[in-house]
């Protein structure tokens, strides 16, 4: 490509790079997400355990902490589930924006791509014209006969 230079190439460089923050952003919602699931997960554990532990608890006040306990962990349960369903749309709108970009970014590499081609038509002309004119100028430098004049 020597001589060659794209005129767009920081658009170019600039969509490349907002198209790599978006996936890193979603990469990174995707992480939180699972690291919610897994907290509620564990949760959802602690409070079947709590409810099969109650079952065998005798008095009153026993029961009444027990439930009290199952209580928060089931608020806790309720408040994982909303960061969850906040986290996967987050993505989804992050999704969106990234396949626009994916989109832009294609559309530069396929002006590039048009750019360099046309770029070695014209030098495949230039380079045509150039022997053309060698050819040319060298065959009247002889005379009809093969001789130099």
């Amino acid at each position: 490509m020597s001589g060659y230079s794209f005129h767009l190439e920081k658009v170019l460089e600039w969509r490349e790079g907002e198209e790599n923050h978006l996936t890193d952003r979603m990469a990174k919602k995707k992480r939180e997400t699972e690291e919610y699931r897994i907290a509620l997960e564990t949760v959802m554990g602690e409070y079947r355990e709590e409810k099969l532990k109650r079952l065998k608890l005798s008095t009153g006040a026993e029961v009444y902490t027990a439930r009290l306990y199952e209580s928060k962990l089931d608020e806790e349960i309720t408040r994982y589930k909303q960061i969850i369903e906040a986290l996967q749309q987050e993505i989804e709108a992050i999704r969106g924006e990234l396949v626009e970009a994916r989109k832009n970014t294609k559309t530069m590499e396929n002006l590039k791509e048009k750019d360099y081609a046309s770029f070695q038509e014209k030098m495949k002309h230039r380079e045509q014209k150039f022997l053309d004119e060698a050819g040319t100028s060298g065959y009247s430098g002889f005379h009809k006969e093969g001789e130099m004049k």
